[in-house]
Formats: structure tokens, sequence, C-alpha cells
């Protein structure tokens, strides 16, 4: 979760004004079948990372914080049991 953290905190850096975060990420599933993967997929990686590619569901939602980011949308697709959250944020500009 540091890696994520501070890539978050690098495209706040960045971006500009009117500049847009989107995310694509590996999730938990709402549904039997994919909350069964996922749980697998899961348990697979705390043994070894490696066999997965390093990837794990995670929730976009929960990481992105939302005093730096406003969230623009926000869905999730499912595919062969996987699913997928989409997030599209910007980023909050102090106004002085």
């Amino acid at each position: 979760a540091l890696e994520i953290q501070a890539l978050l905190a690098e495209a706040h850096r960045i971006l500009g004004e009117e500049g847009k975060l989107c995310l694509v990420s590996l999730t938990n599933s709402r549904q039997l079948f994919g909350r069964i993967l996922t749980l697998m997929w899961s348990r697979v990686h705390q043994i070894n990372p490696v066999l997965m590619g390093g990837c794990r569901p995670i929730e976009l939602t929960e990481l992105v914080g939302q005093t730096e980011w406003r969230m623009l949308h926000v869905s999730r697709a499912s595919r062969f049991g996987l699913t997928s959250e989409v997030l599209v944020a910007e980023k909050r500009i102090e106004k002085s």
C-alpha cells in the first residue's frame, strides 16, 4: 500500500488544475463465483505474489483520499468472474 500512496501523492503533485486521474484495478467481486475466485487469488498472492504477477484485489475507493481527490466516476466491470474497479478523479485545489 505504500507504493500506491506514493503513486497517488506524485500524481497529485504533477497534475495541473484540469488534470484527471484514471485508475483501474482488480477488485473484490460482489458475485458468488467472483468472490470465491478473488479469495483464491488473494490466498495465492499471500503465499507467493510472483505467481499472481504481484497483482491482488484492492478497493481503489478506499485508497484514494477524499480530501485530496474529488471522485468523478467509479464503476465496476466483471468478466469471467474477475471484477475490475474503474475510478476517475480530479485533484482538489486549495483555494486561498
